[in-house]
């Protein structure tokens, strides 16, 4: 089953060679009749290939909030007198 992998110098060349049978592999777990959670690890590596990673929302930007509370605000102090 196993090929042998032609040695290159660049490693990059080398891990390229084997995305084929990495695929393939892949492939093979999420048909096959292992585990549920095997299936669905060698699923989300497959869509991740294809789709790219989900995003925390502050990765893409989100949104920050700030809660300030009316003991908080200088101007409030100044203005009570205290």
């Amino acid at each position: 089953m196993a090929r042998a992998v032609r040695r290159r110098k660049d490693p990059r060349e080398a891990v390229a060679a084997l995305a084929p049978l990495a695929i393939q592999t892949l492939s093979d777990i999420m048909q096959g009749s292992g585990s549920e959670t095997a299936r669905i690890a060698a699923a989300r590596e497959v869509l991740d290939r294809v789709h790219g990673k989900g995003k925390t929302g502050e990765a893409e930007g989100g949104l920050t909030v700030v809660v300030r509370r009316f003991s908080d605000d200088p101007a409030g102090d100044a203005a009570s007198g205290g």
